[in-house]
């Protein structure tokens, strides 16, 4: 269970109290903040394609709309299924496959690779963005980005359905957003409760909610302690992974500041679906992964979120850019502390 100190609501607090309550919860004014170390950066991972490998990097720039190191930037690229009316973005939920696949990329090329097939695929990025932008839909809002050609729609498809037989297998395409200074898709509010740490600058790019996600390795200790088979942080696909505190201390945190300037603001809790199932070296499904978190990472209040949460359980913080800069590992990490009057 998670304990006093930890706890997402207060004793007896009701659902109207609560709101009142989540409306304090990170509008302090800067003056009133206290900075208190909590530890280091452990380690930065970037996530090139949505529900793709990660990739760790020693040192990147947090923008508004993610991470990102040199060619790398954080969810650029998105796998999408095509149909007869449409084309909708997939996760590896979806295609458990889909996680086993990495991105090498320079500044004008990238390299697909994937335990399934000795194979890889290339293309050239500056011939993709020449082309004609294509529609998509990603959670039911469409967007635009570049198709990355038929060899590599290809080679995915051979990938994510590799023991489906060939001509049964459904048609994907890879698409690239481009240049994310000139994409703009906001951070996506959940509509279940009226979390109003959001702001309308708050951006992302291909990311289901925003673009950042914390979380520590005390965090995945203690779940680790839980299962019977351990599982690594690229299953939770976090970008930012902050040591030095108990086993989930980051519930309480309102803000985080790496070194000097760099600062990430919470939006919320992050809910865990059944994508932290699927195992990243080999695209196979541990359904224990979630059945163990439904267990003791589910607040009890407020009873909209509760009854989500039962469901998705919670994993470290969905955060949003508040002023920019670098950030890298082994950079000193400040937070400040939701007070116990503070609710999320």
């Amino acid at each position: 269970m998670l304990s006093s100190t930890r706890m997402y609501c207060l004793a007896g607090l009701g659902v109207t109290a609560a709101s009142a309550l989540l409306a304090t919860y990170v509008w302090h004014k800067r003056e009133e903040m206290l900075w208190v170390e909590i530890g280091r950066v452990e380690d930065l991972i970037i996530y090139p394609i949505k529900s793709g490998h990660g990739t760790s990097v020693m040192k990147a720039t947090a923008t508004r709309s993610g991470l990102r190191s040199g060619p790398l930037t954080d969810r650029a690229f998105v796998v999408v299924l095509v149909t007869p009316e449409k084309m909708v973005h997939m996760n590896s939920g979806m295609v458990p496959m889909l996680a086993t696949i990495s991105a090498a990329i320079t500044e004008s090329s990238v390299v697909l690779s994937s335990p399934v097939t000795k194979a890889t695929n290339s293309f050239d990025l500056h011939k993709t963005v020449q082309a004609e932008p294509l529609e998509f839909f990603l959670q039911a809002t469409p967007k635009r980005g570049y198709d990355c050609g038929e060899a590599t729609a290809k080679w995915m498809q051979e990938v994510l359905y590799h023991e489906v037989e060939p001509s049964k297998r459904p048609q994907v395409r890879l698409i690239f957003v481009g240049d994310p200074e000139t994409f703009k898709n906001v951070a996506r509010a959940p509509n279940v409760y009226p979390f109003t740490q959001f702001k309308n600058t708050d951006l992302r790019l291909y990311h289901d909610t925003c673009a950042f996600h914390v979380t520590s390795p005390s965090s995945l200790d203690d779940l680790n302690t839980r299962l019977e088979t351990p599982v690594t942080m690229n299953q939770f696909r976090s970008n930012i992974v902050v040591s030095g505190q108990p086993a989930f201390e980051e519930d309480n945190w309102a803000y985080v500041k790496f070194g000097d300037s760099t600062i990430l603001r919470t939006l919320k809790p992050r809910e865990s679906c059944i994508r932290i199932n699927v195992r990243p070296d080999s695209g196979k499904r541990q359904n224990e992964v979630l059945d163990v978190m439904r267990k003791y990472r589910v607040p009890p209040m407020p009873e909209k979120l509760a009854k989500q949460w039962a469901h998705k359980p919670i994993f470290g913080l969905h955060m949003a850019l508040d002023q920019p800069g670098d950030i890298a590992v082994g950079d000193t990490v400040y937070a400040v502390r939701r007070k116990p009057d503070w609710f999320l």
